[in-house]
């Protein structure tokens, strides 16, 4: 656990409480503007319009900003979603019976049902309205790349044998913004990036996706 939080540190975990918080107030007005929407083909009733927007906003308003805390508790259950999920439905991970040979979810003493839907909604590492968001493939994890980039490079220093190759993190999504094509890998899609690594332990210590160079 101490080295996990070596290579990302508490700060980390803050500024990616703080650029969740910011797109959710980022999206607020948004969302809103869509709920308007939404009621004024519902209804032609002024007042009955009015009470239901005043009713959306109310329950907006709540929200609660997401601590660094909250953003640990989520990826670990993300995790623990992985090695041990339930297929039929996310929300089973908080059901309070077992269903035949399914058992009880395991979730709620770790975070409520609402509160992950939420942080899952909005989850942010960098802020969409950046300058740089327009011109960076990788920009929406780029905060995490530039920490791991220098945790990296200050675990370890490197002995005389060095290799730099290439490694390939497979990856099918269309919201993969740096996806490649790899005819002859065993996996055909996938972020290829170039690594400078220790010939001998194989650590990394340094790395740089394709599209960086393109």
């Amino acid at each position: 656990l101490l080295i996990f939080f070596y290579y990302m540190p508490k700060t980390l975990w803050t500024e990616i409480a703080e650029e969740t918080n910011r797109y959710e107030r980022q999206t607020r007005p948004e969302r809103l503007r869509q709920a308007k929407l939404s009621i004024e083909k519902k209804t032609d009733d002024i007042h009955k319009r009015k009470e239901m927007f005043q009713a959306k906003k109310k329950e907006l308003d709540p929200f609660k900003d997401v601590l660094a805390a909250e953003i640990m508790h989520f990826l670990a259950l993300v995790i623990s979603r992985a090695i041990c999920p339930i297929k039929s439905r996310l929300e089973d991970h908080w059901k309070t019976r077992a269903r035949g040979a399914i058992p009880a979810g395991t979730w709620s003493p770790f975070m409520v049902r609402k509160r992950f839907k939420e942080i899952n909604r909005f989850l942010h590492f960098t802020n969409n309205q950046a300058p740089q968001a327009k011109t960076d493939r990788a920009w929406k994890i780029r905060n995490v790349i530039n920490k791991l980039q220098t945790t990296f490079k200050d675990g370890m220093e490197l002995g005389r044998w060095v290799a730099f190759d290439e490694m390939v993190i497979p990856s099918r999504s269309s919201r993969n913004k740096i996806r490649v094509f790899l005819k002859n890998k065993p996996h055909k899609y996938g972020t290829k990036l170039f690594a400078v690594c220790c010939g001998k332990t194989h650590y990394c210590s340094r790395y740089a996706h394709l599209r960086y160079f393109i």
